[in-house]
């Protein structure tokens, strides 16, 4: 909504701007699952070290240079919010999402 009340153009990130590994998303899905849930590890390509990153961090600098200073939900929060959406619409995630607009 943002940018729809604020016109720019860019390539933002979104996020907390805190380091999370992608070990974290499974645990936290692993708490959500209603049955037992095993993470498994598997070794990392040689052909792909260095290439890619182990863990998600969003750099938020650009979204709050263009003025945008709202905070966002933690990872544990935003994978539950989606998990249950997934779940309340048989594993899709449908367009009637709303972003909690004011009507008036």
């Amino acid at each position: 909504m943002y940018f729809f009340q604020h016109p720019q153009t860019g390539i933002y990130n979104c996020g907390t701007g805190e380091a999370r590994s992608f070990l974290d998303i499974a645990r936290t899905m692993q708490t959500l699952a209603l049955e037992e849930a095993a993470i498994e590890f598997i070794p990392f390509p040689d052909h792909l070290k260095g290439k890619y990153q182990t863990f998600t961090q969003a750099n938020l600098q650009a979204l709050r240079k263009s003025g945008y200073s709202h905070p966002f939900v933690s990872l544990e929060e935003g994978v539950k919010r989606y998990y249950d959406r997934l779940q309340s619409h048989r594993g899709y995630f449908t367009n009637s999402f709303t972003f909690g607009l004011n009507s008036g």
